[in-house]
């Protein structure tokens, strides 16, 4: 049941309690009680302050606010390297624990891959990373040239980056072994590689997956030759 108007006003007479708080404690929408609050003159506080002790769940609730698609925007305080975070704890593992019920195992990642969703369904770790890999990447090596370009976009100059997961160093993957540069080869030129998958040298885009683009040892010892492969 909405809180009165009446009911809201007498609790910020009353209470010294931020416009998030006060909306997490009766289930209503911030902006009513923002609404509440300028119409008795009080200064705007739309959250509390970061060093409030408060429960993980409520920070994180109150501390975050929902947007379209289901995602959850985080609103407080981010680590150096830009993780959402509550006394120094990650809030994606405190989401993840609270959706699922237990610890996560590996690092916590948005599966929407939108880095500061809190969003407790989105967060994801390392076995359900896992699980959605195997089901994506199977039969990588039956892969049709739709199927693969499905995974890619075309850019300037003839070249194809990558859409799908990267080593460290950004080299494109299929699933956690497969090298794109291979299955790109193979699409383009209807055989196997033979040794290492090289860019040709007139490819100047890094990463780039255009078949097209590719040479294996084949090619360049023909090149060499002075011979088309």
């Amino acid at each position: 049941m909405m809180p009165s108007f009446e009911s809201i006003a007498r609790i910020l007479g009353e209470e010294t309690v931020s416009d998030a708080e006060l909306a997490y404690r009766l289930d209503c929408k911030r902006d009513l009680i923002a609404r509440v609050r300028e119409s008795l003159g009080q200064k705007p506080m739309p959250l509390p302050p970061h060093n409030v002790r408060l429960p993980h769940e409520e920070r994180l609730a109150i501390f975050s606010e929902p947007v379209r698609g289901g995602h959850r925007r985080w609103l407080g305080s981010v680590s150096g390297h830009g993780l959402p975070v509550i006394d120094c704890l990650s809030v994606p593992r405190i989401a993840f624990c609270l959706e699922y019920g237990h610890e996560p195992v590996g690092r916590v990642l948005p599966g929407c891959r939108r880095r500061l969703c809190v969003a407790g369904p989105h967060q994801t770790d390392q076995p359900m990373r896992d699980a959605v890999d195997q089901e994506l990447w199977s039969g990588v090596e039956h892969w049709t040239r739709e199927e693969f370009e499905a995974r890619t976009v075309r850019v300037r100059c003839g070249h194809r980056r990558w859409r799908g997961r990267t080593t460290a160093d950004g080299a494109p993957m299929a699933g956690r072994t497969e090298s794109v540069y291979r299955i790109a080869f193979r699409l383009h030129h209807g055989r196997q590689p033979e040794g290492q998958v090289r860019h040709t040298a007139d490819c100047r885009l890094k990463h780039c997956v255009e078949g097209a683009h590719l040479t294996d040892r084949t090619i360049r010892e023909a090149a060499k030759a002075g011979v088309a492969a």
